[in-house]
């Protein structure tokens, strides 16, 4: 078989990137071909066509019904050059328009993963955002009507009006696919809230590539480190995560930062202000798989802080299988393998004061972090490994492979 892979994301962008990049090498350890269409924002400046997949496919992002047929001439272009037997379209909700997604599901088999919540909300946070509560509603007329969606002026009703018009559309599509895969009960039960139906649906939780054991070079009078491992953006709860350590100030601990984004400079402001700055080392991204495995190996606790309902977040697995427990707030997917108090602890939701006892809790009591730790590891031995994962969606392949259209 040949399966198309449709992203947006570059090797090295989080935890979707690490699941397509051991989706396409075990496809190819299995004989078939996975060729990748990378969909490239042009707007983005110093933007270039060099490619960052193997057997690479470009197409610039689009999102709304104008964009989708300027592109569609370009995509049977690339469909008729490429011949797929299925196309895999790996979230892209706000990047592949729907007049594409119609066109690509004229001419093959269609299948695709909900990697993120942005299709159940339009602000992708879950979230009544006059209250801050979680959110539990179908996404739709009622976030309007209810005063979340609150809107100020003509330009936000022209905006919003057509954010509505095209989200409608590609969910529409998305309930035409002939399978849609769900890495958490959390997203299946959204994804059967908002129309896909549920025997399109199947739930295959993301895997990663077990790693050997990782050698632990901590010595027991080290100085503990908390990590973190995402991106620096508001919604990743990283600021939730310097406040909590500011409220850890007089305890013993050193943080490492790993990741980008916009929130980079204002981190580095609030730790200076908070006088943590010689306590917390931000590094960009770490390429090698194995040099973020150490450093999962070495933390005391990895902290997941996200404050909108995560799809998965395969990062916690990844600490997991380190032997490495995680502290978070435990929203969304990420319960699918998150279990409070045996291979992490659970903070009230948005509480920082509470994320800091918990991280206080694990800092304090380094027999429970290593308990926690090694049963996140047989945990992720069982149930979480890339190879299952693959086994689940190789068969939605030959499913549909061997069904007429």
């Amino acid at each position: 078989m040949k399966i198309l892979q449709i992203l947006d994301k570059s090797p090295d962008q989080g935890g979707l990137a690490v699941h397509v990049s051991e989706l396409c090498e075990q496809l190819k350890q299995h004989g078939h071909a996975s060729p990748v269409l990378r969909l490239v924002d042009q707007t983005i400046s110093g933007h270039n066509n060099t490619a960052l997949w193997q057997d690479e496919y470009t197409l610039p992002c689009s999102y709304g019904l104008l964009q989708g047929y300027r592109l569609r001439t370009a995509l049977d272009k690339l469909l008729a050059e490429i011949k797929p037997d299925i196309v895999h379209v790996h979230g892209c909700f706000t990047t592949l328009s729907p007049v594409l997604l119609s066109a690509i599901r004229k001419k093959t088999r269609l299948v695709g993963t909900l990697h993120d919540v942005r299709p159940f909300c339009y602000v992708m946070s879950r979230r009544y955002l006059p209250t801050g509560k979680l959110c539990d509603r179908r996404c739709g007329a009622g976030c309007f009507t209810s005063g979340c969606m609150q809107l100020h002026g003509p330009v936000d009703v022209i905006r919003f009006a057509r954010r509505w018009q095209v989200d409608a559309r590609t969910l529409g599509q998305w309930q035409l696919f002939d399978r849609v895969i769900a890495p958490s009960e959390y997203i299946r039960d959204l994804a059967v809230q908002h129309g896909i139906a549920s025997q399109h649906l199947r739930l295959v939780p993301h895997g990663i590539k077990l790693p050997p054991p990782v050698a632990d070079t901590r010595k027991p009078h080290d100085t503990p480190t908390i990590m973190y491992l995402g991106s620096l953006f508001e919604y990743k709860g990283v600021l939730q995560l310097v406040e909590a350590l500011h409220q850890l100030q007089h305890t013993d601990w050193r943080a490492i930062l790993v990741g980008d984004g916009p929130l980079r400079e204002q981190i580095g402001q609030q730790l200076n202000q908070f006088g943590l700055a010689d306590r917390v080392e931000i590094l960009d991204h770490v390429r090698q798989r194995e040099e973020i495995y150490q450093l999962l190996a070495n933390a005391r606790m990895l902290v997941l802080p996200s404050i909108i309902p995560e799809a998965f977040a395969l990062v916690g697995v990844e600490a997991l299988a380190a032997g490495t427990p995680v502290v978070s707030f435990a929203l969304g997917g990420i319960r699918q393998w998150f279990r409070d108090g045996e291979n992490g602890l659970a903070a009230a939701d948005m509480d920082c004061k509470d994320l800091a006892r918990q991280i206080d809790t694990l800092l304090q009591s380094p027999q429970l972090a290593d308990d926690m730790g090694n049963r996140g590891r047989v945990l992720v031995e069982k149930n979480f490994t890339s190879s299952r994962a693959f086994a689940h969606t190789l068969s939605i392949y030959q499913e549909l492979s061997a069904s007429p259209r």
